[in-house]
């Protein structure tokens, strides 16, 4: 912070230096998440207590001698740390160190977490139209376990966006990835005894899948399990169910009915197959199909 002080007394921006020192730091010496929170208010308290030294001294002792030649940019970096604001200069810190950012901002700086028409307008037009399922696409920054934090504090249960078995940012998952990933990140072109550890997992599997193939999506997997099947098959054809998704590869596209059933029939995949979902209803009798459409919400709407 000391050298952040120094650099920055003539600059209009000192948080510039604050994230280069910091930056450096962190490269040698780790920061925790937490202690990145804290460097803006910790700047300030330093200023703050810096200040009221000199002042002090300066009244008290006798000899003419300062304390500090020139203090009077304490005061001046403290106006302009305020003026930027603790929330971005928080977000310029992690972003500097590689930190996870909590809401969005736009090339000017601006904050976009609090303006959600602005948010979605960026996002439409640099991601195209969203694709969400939902009224009102909701604005997530961040998961613990099963739940999902809104960028206003709501917490959402979530129970379909593809939760992890063992909940979303385990901290041994991302401990075990941070390390690894700090070690060596490659493919399976090379020995790595992690590889062959994890392809080990195959010993829990009957006895004729024996064979361990590494891949980084769902629509990976899909795609090469129809490309087993039509080796094996010496077939290409597919049955489906209805408003099936199962990737976004050319293969898993035409496995896809949801990507191409508004086309007309002759621009749909060729020996492709639609299987009409079970209606869980069909079994309800005729009576029991009328009491249901009579059936009113409880007052709690549940």
């Amino acid at each position: 912070m000391a050298i952040s002080e120094t650099f920055s007394k003539f600059d209009d921006d000192p948080i510039a230096y604050l994230c280069d020192v910091t930056s450096g730091f962190d490269s040698t010496y780790p920061l925790e998440e937490n202690e990145i929170d804290l460097i803006y208010d910790a700047m300030l308290l330093r200023l703050a207590m810096a200040t009221v030294i000199v002042e002090a001294r300066e009244a008290t002792d006798e000899s003419g001698i300062p304390h500090i030649e020139d203090a009077s940019h304490y005061p001046r970096m403290m106006e302009l740390l305020s003026r930027q604001g603790r929330a971005q200069a928080v977000r310029r810190l992690r972003q500097a160190c590689r930190f996870p950012v909590y809401g969005a901002m736009g090339n000017d700086r601006e904050h976009l977490a609090h303006d959600y028409d602005l948010l979605r307008h960026e996002r439409e037009a640099h991601l195209g139209p969203i694709w969400h399922f939902y009224k009102k696409p909701l604005h997530i920054t961040r998961a613990d376990g099963a739940w999902m934090y809104a960028a206003d504090g709501t917490a959402y249960l979530d129970v379909y966006n593809n939760v992890p078995q063992i909940g979303r940012c385990h901290p041994h998952v991302a401990k075990a990835i941070y390390r690894q990933a700090s070690a060596l990140n490659t493919n399976t072109r090379y020995m790595c005894d992690v590889a062959v550890e994890s392809a080990r997992l195959t010993a829990d599997l009957p006895d004729h899948l024996d064979t361990c193939i590494f891949v980084n999506s769902g629509s990976e997997a899909n795609d090469l399990a129809m490309q087993i099947a039509m080796s094996l098959s010496a077939h290409d054809g597919g049955l489906i169910i209805d408003q099936a998704y199962h990737g976004c590869t050319e293969l898993t596209t035409a496995l896809s009915n949801e990507s191409w059933r508004h086309l007309p029939a002759d621009q749909n995949p060729e020996r492709i197959e639609t299987l009409m979902a079970p209606d869980c209803t069909g079994a309800l009798t005729p009576t029991t199909r009328k009491q249901q459409r009579n059936m009113q919400p409880t007052p709690t709407g549940r």
